[in-house]
């Protein structure tokens, strides 16, 4: 999930749904759970996926469809330990993809947001209880009992604690090995995803600003709450996954850019949350339409194999048919004698019927 929206969307869920009972905590899917919030007339809900492409959280666009899904044992945990129980913040680190759940009696639930690194921690006094996943490289980190430390960040420097001019000069020292700017920001620099780097750069070149200048500008209206995330899309979202062309053209941008020529229509869900959760369950849903459809020309293409097996099979049989009965007819043709004896009365047998012949043994020895 893109780091600058999950920040508005942290915020914005920690405004909403502070002192507000957790009612409900489930899993829908392999990688999709809903936490429920009691909190207005209908409740908040919020949902958590990890998958490992592109985790997320947001709020549901669209009720769940999918099959019953019989829960993991950690939901279990979790759900009995956290129900019921205020939540008193939502944390997260500007440059980590993480947020923190934390609720009354020192109960805790960290989601970990990282592209393959996607994870949920149920935490009590900060120390692990369990985890939805324990992987080979995570089993020191989330052994129960532990205290926890959440997922070591990647690579780059931290750019909400760099003035302007560093973020100029380390630019500048990129620029001379070669590296894009896009790149530089990117990989650079942690917490800028695709999405923020290139409205940096498009916003710099079309006000004659340096990168580092609109960069913390940027950064500052995030975690000020002030960034307005939305969607930039060529159209309705639900309408192009249904047509089977939601793709690269839809992006979910941190903040609203100044306006371009050829900018699509840039849609403001209701809040970050919203419009995180209109984004990428738009991904999700898009991505299973396309396996659907790998999956069915796998199958057409198969079936298609053996039918041209069969046909191929049939038009032999009827060839080895047809030389058969070609065959017969020439067998029974009248005065037909065989060269291979000048017995009469074989020669005679050959012009009976088939059911005759057998019938009807040569008398000479």
């Amino acid at each position: 999930m893109d780091n600058l929206v999950l920040a508005s969307a942290a915020r914005e869920l920690g405004s909403v749904c502070a002192g507000a009972p957790l009612e409900d905590l489930r899993q829908e899917s392999a990688t999709r759970f809903r936490l429920r919030f009691a909190r207005e007339a209908s409740g908040v809900s919020l949902v958590v996926s990890v998958r490992a492409e592109i985790p997320w959280l947001g709020r549901p666009s669209r009720r769940w469809e999918g099959p019953r899904w019989s829960p993991d044992p950690f939901v279990g945990l979790a759900a009995r330990a956290l129900t019921g129980r205020p939540l008193l913040e939502v944390a997260k680190r500007p440059a980590d993809r993480m947020v923190t759940f934390r609720f009354a009696g020192d109960a805790a639930l960290a989601v970990e947001l990282a592209p393959h690194g996607g994870n949920l921690v149920l935490l009590e006094n900060d120390r692990i209880i369990g985890s939805l996943r324990r992987s080979r490289a995570s089993a020191e980190r989330l052994a129960p009992g532990g205290v926890y430390a959440p997922r070591p960040g990647g690579r780059g420097l931290d750019p909400f604690s760099l003035p302007p001019e560093e973020i100029d000069a380390l630019v500048a020292a990129r620029r001379l090995e070669g590296e894009p700017d896009l790149e530089i920001l990117r990989r650079g620099f942690a917490g800028i995803g695709t999405a923020a780097a290139s409205l940096v750069l498009e916003e710099a070149a079309l006000h004659g600003a340096s990168i580092g200048t609109v960069l913390k500008r940027r950064l500052a209206e995030v975690v000020a709450g002030e960034a307005r995330s939305c969607v930039e899309a060529p159209g309705p979202p639900w309408e192009a996954v249904a047509r089977g062309d939601f793709d690269a053209r839809f992006r979910l941008l941190p903040w609203d850019p100044p306006s371009r020529a050829d900018a699509g229509e840039r849609i403001d869900a209701g809040g970050a949350l919203a419009t995180a959760g209109l984004y990428y369950e738009c991904v999700d849903a898009a991505e299973q339409l396309r396996a659907r459809i790998g999956s069915l020309v796998g199958i057409l293409r198969s079936e298609a194999g053996m039918m041209s097996s069969q046909i191929a099979m049939a038009s032999l049989q009827g060839n080895v048919s047809a030389a058969a009965r070609t065959a017969d007819r020439a067998a029974n043709r009248p005065g037909r004698e065989s060269p291979a004896t000048s017995c009469p009365c074989c020669n005679a047998r050959r012009r009976l019927p088939r059911d005759r012949r057998r019938a009807t043994p040569c008398p000479r020895p």
